[in-house]
């Protein structure tokens, strides 16, 4: 993914801001927002993008070593990689086509997302530890 100056700091806020409302408050209607918005320029599908990813690390960071199968897989993995790997409208509009079925998804999207900031990390809590020597 280029993130850099290909997303500008605005539309940024703007994906993290409906990405947000939709995760705290699932409904029609703010799945339509961000659907909406998403169709106004090219650049909001690397915006949005840009912004799951950053939701997805930092909620990988917070989880820190729970067990990765309970985040593996799901619909909502394999949309968010396609769009992680080629943020393009149609990528953008099957993810939020996916939610518009049912808001509520927004759920296993976010356990989509912590999975796929956990498999970036690796194993963080073995190569972080530090040995004391004894005595």
């Amino acid at each position: 993914m280029a993130v850099g100056s290909q997303v500008r700091p605005a539309t940024s806020g703007a994906a993290w801001t409906l990405y947000l409302a939709l995760r705290d408050e699932p409904s029609p209607a703010r799945v339509m927002a961000l659907a909406q918005w998403l169709r106004q320029h090219p650049s909001h599908t690397v915006s949005f993008d840009a912004a799951l990813t950053l939701w997805a690390l930092s909620g990988a960071a917070l989880q820190g070593r729970a067990p990765l199968a309970a985040h593996r897989g799901g619909t909502g993995r394999l949309l968010f990689d396609a769009l992680h790997h080629c943020p393009c409208h149609e990528n953008a509009e099957r993810l939020v086509g996916w939610l518009a079925d049912d808001p509520a998804r927004v759920r296993q999207l976010d356990a989509a997302l912590t999975g796929w900031g956990l498999a970036q990390s690796g194993p963080v809590g073995e190569r972080c530890r530090v040995r004391v020597p004894p005595g």
